[in-house]
């Protein structure tokens, strides 16, 4: 029943009929009219009634108009943008802007001022930065730090991909607010003020620019210099320049310096003297256009130079002295006379640490503070100054941390070039390289290309020379499937390989650097050990920094050999590693940086690994691997104190290897001849077992034979008699009756035609399918194919290549080449002693050309080999290239063909034992060969 009277209901209003109970009349009812949009302009100080619509308040931004003077830049008012636990706050120009398209404009400008203490970075969604999935993992900054508790002012300018990306829509661009450097993702909870936002074209009225410029050096911008109490102090000059960017000749400044009380500085001829030390501020104001523009810039007045010192590290339990710094007149090396130095000592958590006598003891391994103060009266003004030293105390002399307290983390540092590296304190990843159990320093790598770290302020170490350091180390762990290169700023030339999932210990020398080097400036460097610049997605952990002068616990050396057996490749040596081998570690010991061994001492096997991550079983530094792979060795020693460790890496092969590295197309056999036993039982491939030269009694060996198409022959005893010419597969197979590991090995070997010894080619059977034709591009050169024209006084079967005159690509064909491709029966010609051919150019012009080899790559045909032969036409020639000449005639390059002439594609490793192309031109040079015919016979070997 309800269906039915709304269905009449439905029905009574679209016949625009009356309910008589709703009070129905002819007359409709008179409605609002929608209210009008007001737009406001986007040159706007937040002084007018709509001004709040300028701005809307996005994602955790909520807005207000302020009338605090405190926080307004110019007029009575400013817009208020409180930001309430967001990580990424944003704001964008409503659609009420009246100028939502700004693309005729030079710039856009506003004041921005954060009230907190710390400086936030700003950016835009119109150029946010580098994305991985839904997530920017690095940042593209219109402003990386901006200074708290002041007026900065925001510039866009056409060109910039900021303002590029948003003029002519302004809404699509929101303004980002967000932590600095690595931390651009943190939680912000503050609140920041705009003001005076304008945009500006040649010949509008604007705002002026102010700046601290040095009017000795062309007015270059500076940053305000420090002073010296006693001496006179003039001001820099503070250029004005007009919205146009162009300086305002004469423009007058309005300059106040405050001193660090507060108080106004009296101003004579642009100078000022005084003898109280601190911040001082400068204020300069500049009023263009009705709008005054501000500037403030900190500098300060010293009254000492503290000697810069290089502290030792503290040790855990014993006395440590406090060198004291000298204090000097700034600038000079003339002492502070009446100047005391007062010393106090804090440790990690900030708790006062008694320094009586210069000296504290560290009762724990952490961060201390050592705070000099010194005092100096001058005109009656007591001044003061601040230097802070951080030592690390160690239980261990020359470890400076191994990361296992939570202040350990200012030791290191990210860089603002590397927004995307975040770094904290993790725990330990497979095997840390000083404590099994200790934390690490995570460096996370998201992204970036060349990604830096570096030093943090609170590193101990400044100059390893002045404080009597001969290096300094650390661990690092690539968890990745990348192997990536670190590289030291201060030593470009030493770089270290960082392999993929191991722990490798990087040593950088003292006079690897120069004597002023200061190490927490230096900068770290990751790429990718292809050399390319690639974006990095990579883990490394930073473990077990230390340092190293005598009197300080002995380092080791490990021994650069795995096993007591490695293959010594150069010497063919030793034994490879391979399944079911055995081995047994190299577990000497060095003294660090030579090649001194210490007897008597050994290192521990920590453990074996293999490609799945399970260990191996070691006996007494004797182990068996069971699978192919990579596989892990890590070693422990420790000495005087220190617990050393080094990681290794080795590929277990198979069991059973023909060949190891060797790919059969270098495994030469000789050739056979129809009719004849090929008896291949003294040419068989080398076989390996275990890991060395297999002993074939102990093994199933045997061969198979198979012909041209494919049927097997019998090949007893390793012997077979071919049948017919052409190419013969010899597959050799051998396996291990007790552990049934089984290796197969595949040769190709060429038969000739019974009576034909040498003979590849001399086309009476009408076969040319091994040779092929080509050419540079342009024209049209046919296949090759078999003719009984009489040429030359050959009266048999040839090879004809038929080089037309038609054209392809607007011109005739040029250098028209021909070659042999992989199918011939000649294969490896390297136990030959000489290869030739007949050949005859058809030539109605009666012109010579040139026989030369080439490859062919990036659309270039490329000579290779130093093959240059001169050809006569319309005569037989007999080109012959002798074995001693093979590598330079024929650039080394010794098989028989490849497909791949066409294509731009370079040719691969395998092809550089391919007899590369054979191409001709006209002598003169000129390439286009339209109309000639090739004629090839007798390809033939020297046996």
């Amino acid at each position: 029943m309800k269906k039915l009277v709304c269905i009449l209901l439905a029905v009574f209003l679209l016949a625009g009929l009356c309910i008589p109970a709703a009070g129905c009349s002819d007359k409709p009812e008179e409605q609002d009219p929608p209210a009008e949009t007001v737009k406001v302009d986007i040159n706007n100080g937040f002084e007018g009634e709509n001004a709040l619509a300028l701005i809307d308040g996005k994602t955790g931004v909520q807005t207000s108009i302020n009338e605090d003077a405190r926080y307004v830049n110019n007029g009575s008012k400013s817009l208020k943008m409180e930001i309430s636990l967001s990580p990424v706050p944003k704001f964008a120009f409503s659609e009420q802007t009246l100028q939502l398209d700004i693309s005729d404009y030079d710039y856009l400008s506003f004041w921005i001022y954060v009230d907190h203490d710390e400086p936030i970075s700003l950016s835009n969604t119109a150029n946010e930065g580098v994305y991985s999935g839904n997530t920017v993992v690095s940042r593209n900054y219109i402003n990386a730090a901006i200074a708290p508790r002041t007026w900065t002012k925001i510039r866009l300018e056409k060109g910039n991909a900021f303002f590029d990306n948003m003029m002519y829509y302004l809404p699509y661009g929101e303004f980002i607010l967000c932590g600095t450097g690595s931390e651009f993702n943190n939680i912000l909870n503050y609140t920041v003020y705009l003001d005076d936002v304008s945009v500006y074209r040649e010949g509008m009225d604007g705002e002026a620019e102010l700046a601290v410029v040095d009017a000795s050096r062309n007015d270059a911008d500076m940053q305000m210099p420090n002073g010296i109490i006693g001496q006179a102090y003039t001001l820099p000059k503070v250029r004005v320049s007009g919205p146009d960017g162009n300086e305002i000749i004469g423009a007058k400044v309005d300059i106040e310096v405050f001193d660090p009380l507060g108080n106004a500085v009296t101003l004579t001829d642009n100078s000022f003297t005084t003898e109280r030390a601190g911040t001082y501020t400068l204020s300069a104001a500049y009023t263009y256009g009705g709008r005054r523009t501000l500037l403030r810039e900190e500098f300060e007045m010293r009254f000492v130079d503290f000697e810069n010192l290089e502290l030792p590290q503290p040790i855990v339990g014993e006395r440590y002295e406090i060198l004291s710094p000298q204090l000097y007149v700034p600038d000079t090396h003339e002492l502070l006379a009446g100047a005391e130095l007062d010393i106090a000592v804090t440790d990690s958590a900030g708790n006062a640490v008694s320094a009586e006598g210069k000296a504290f003891t560290p009762s724990a391994a952490q961060r201390y503070t050592i705070r000099y103060t010194a005092t100096a009266v001058s005109g009656g003004v007591e001044n003061t100054a601040v230097q802070e030293k951080t030592v690390w105390a160690t239980e261990l002399g020359g470890l400076v941390s191994d990361i296992t307290n939570a202040d350990d983390a200012q030791l290191l540092a990210t860089t603002e070039q590397s927004p995307g590296v975040l770094m904290s304190l993790s725990g330990a990843v497979a095997k840390p390289s000083f404590k099994p159990d200790s934390r690490s320093m995570l460096l996370e790598i998201i992204s970036e290309l060349y990604p830096t770290f570096r030093f943090g302020e609170s590193f101990p170490y400044g100059n390893l020379e002045k404080a009597g350091l001969d290096y300094l180390s650390f661990w690092v762990y690539n968890e990745s499937e990348t192997d990536v290169y670190l590289i030291s700023s201060g030593c470009e030339l030493k770089r270290y390989l960082l392999p993929a999932n191991l722990w490798t210990r990087v040593v950088f020398e003292a006079d690897d650097f120069a004597s002023s080097f200061d190490w927490r400036e230096n900068v770290f460097t990751v790429y990718d050990a292809s050399d390319s610049p690639q974006r990095l997605i990579v883990n490394l952990y930073i473990d077990d920094i230390r340092v190293y002068k005598e009197g300080y616990g002995q380092e080791l050396d490990f021994s650069s050999a795995i096993t007591t057996t490695d293959w010594d490749e150069a010497a063919q040596t030793g034994k490879r590693f391979a399944v079911n081998g055995t081995y047994e570690l190299d577990r000497n010991m060095y003294v660090f940086g030579s090649d001194e061994q210490l007897p008597g001492l050994t290192a521990e096997v920590e453990s074996v690994t293999g490609p799945t991550g399970a260990a191996l079983a070691v006996d007494g530094g004797t182990f068996t691997p069971v699978r192919e792979g990579r596989h892990v060795v890590t070693l422990t020693c420790e000495h005087d104190g220190i617990l050393n460790s080094a990681t290794k890496l080795f590929t277990v092969r198979p069991q059973l290897e023909f060949e190891p590295d060797t790919d059969p197309l270098d495994a030469v056999m000789p050739y056979g001849t129809a009719g004849e036993v090929y008896d291949a039982s003294d040419y068989t491939p080398a076989l390996w077992n275990k890991g060395e030269p297999a002993d074939i009694s102990q093994l199933n060996y045997v061969m198979t034979a198979t012909d041209p198409d494919g049927n097997e022959v019998d090949a007893a005893d390793m012997k077979f008699t071919p049948s017919k010419k052409g190419i013969y597969e010899l597959m050799f197979y051998a396996q291990d009756a007790a552990t049934r590991e089984f290796a197969s090995y595949t040769l190709r070997i060429g038969v000739f035609a019974q009576g034909k010894t040498g003979i590849l080619a001399d086309f009476e059977d009408d076969d040319c399918s091994m040779l092929k034709s080509t050419n540079y591009y342009y024209g049209v050169v046919n296949p090759v194919r078999v003719t009984d024209k009489a040429v030359g006084g050959n009266e048999g079967k040839k090879a004809l290549i038929e080089v037309t005159t038609d054209t392809d690509h607007g011109l005739r064909a040029r250098e028209p080449q021909f070659y042999l491709d992989a199918s011939n029966m000649l294969q490896n010609i390297s136990l030959t002693k000489s290869f030739s051919f007949d050949i005859y150019i058809e030539d109605a012009d009666a012109r010579s050309f040139l026989l030369q080899k080439a490859r062919y790559y990036n659309w270039s045909n490329t000579p290779f080999g130093s093959c240059r032969r001169t050809i006569p036409s319309n005569q037989w020639v007999t080109v012959t290239f002798q074995r001693e000449n093979y590598d330079t005639e024929l650039g080394g390059h010794i098989f028989a063909g490849s497909d791949q002439s066409l294509g731009g594609v370079m040719w691969t490793a395998d092809d550089d034992r391919f007899i590369s192309n054979f191409y001709i031109v006209d002598s003169t040079g000129l390439k286009e060969c339209g109309g000639i015919n090739i004629y090839l016979d007798n390809i033939r070997v020297e046996i």
